[in-house]
């Protein structure tokens, strides 16, 4: 086997005693379960690699046999530095590492050992991760914004491998209420499935489909609602659109375009999220075009008028200000 820095791989000294080894082996094997990073290869190597080094540096005599080990091969190493010869920290072709302990070993079983029983039966972790797996799958799943504050089923068809042969499967997805976009929806057992090998999971990936009135932000809906600059001018009571019915929003007097008015509580609630966003309504004035000549002349009488609203007079006097000064 070839020779690794235990101490190192768990960071911690040489010196540490068997609670820190222990304590520091829990935070490195949580980080690196395998359930809690599927389909990361890296993960898993990390997952056994701590392991091991945590059942031979936790074993009283495993620890004096690899430490004498290592001491042995330093002051070789030490001794060749003197020499032509290139160094080489890592391994020795005149010694070889062998540990009765860690030499044949299940991750998960000890983990399990350590941890007790916190992702699922120990006796069926182990089996699982002793096994070879399937191909994964995944399948890209639109939904709607109705349907994701609301939580749906939805029926899917998909091909996966059954041994040599491509199989159609056709399944109900149940999808929970406050699913956000790139969120994945684990089906364990249905990717492809190959003789004896464990079967493969399905993977559902959530994406939502374009709303034709709402915008999302975080969890916040935006909706833009246009007024004309009558409805502005003197505010009225408007009815608009949610994702569940409708509600009453009053346009105070002299509302702005671009001014914010929020709805709390109409807006999307991601799962486990303690309250729901809000629904930001957006006002937008809307300018109308290619009016007829007699709607025209209405409105030129009304243009004095609007020209003395506060804005436009503290503009023309800060106008009328800057001028004089440049003369």
């Amino acid at each position: 086997m070839q020779f690794k820095d235990y101490y190192k791989i768990l960071g911690v000294s040489a010196s540490i005693d068997k609670d820190g080894i222990k304590k520091a082996y829990r935070k490195l094997a949580v980080q690196y379960h395998p359930d809690k990073n599927p389909d990361d290869p890296t993960a898993e190597e990390k997952f056994r690699e701590v392991t091991e080094a945590y059942q031979v540096l936790s074993n009283e005599v495993e620890r004096k046999k690899y430490d004498l080990f290592s001491d042995t091969l330093k002051h070789s190493n030490i001794n060749k530095s003197s020499s032509s010869e290139p160094k080489n920290n890592q391994t020795d072709p005149n010694f070889e590492w062998n540990s009765s302990v860690s030499s044949n070993f299940n991750a998960r079983e000890i983990f399990n050992d350590v941890f007790g029983d916190i992702f699922s039966s120990a006796k069926e972790k182990a089996k699982n991760f002793a096994t070879p797996r399937a191909n994964d799958l995944r399948y890209d799943l639109k939904i709607s914004l109705e349907e994701a504050l609301a939580g749906c089923s939805k029926k899917i068809k998909f091909m996966r491998r059954n041994g040599s042969q491509n199989e159609p499967v056709s399944l109900a997805v149940n999808i929970p209420s406050g699913v956000k976009p790139g969120q994945r929806l684990k089906l364990r057992g249905e990717g492809d499935r190959d003789g004896g090998h464990k079967q493969g999971d399905l993977y559902v990936v959530i994406q939502y489909i374009p709303h034709p009135l709402f915008d999302i932000e975080n969890q916040n809906l935006i909706l833009e609602v246009p007024i004309t600059l009558i409805d502005a001018i003197l505010g009225r009571e408007i009815e608009i659109l949610t994702l569940t019915g409708t509600a009453k929003v009053t346009l105070p007097p002299g509302v702005t375009s671009g001014q914010i008015l929020r709805l709390k509580g109409k807006g999307l609630k991601p799962i486990k999220a303690k309250e729901s966003g809000d629904l930001l309504v957006k006002v937008v004035i809307d300018t109308p075009k290619n009016l007829a000549s007699k709607d025209l002349d209405k409105l030129k009488d009304l243009q004095s008028v609007l020209s003395n609203s506060t804005r436009i007079l503290n503009y023309n006097r800060t106008l009328k200000k800057l001028r004089e000064e440049r003369e």
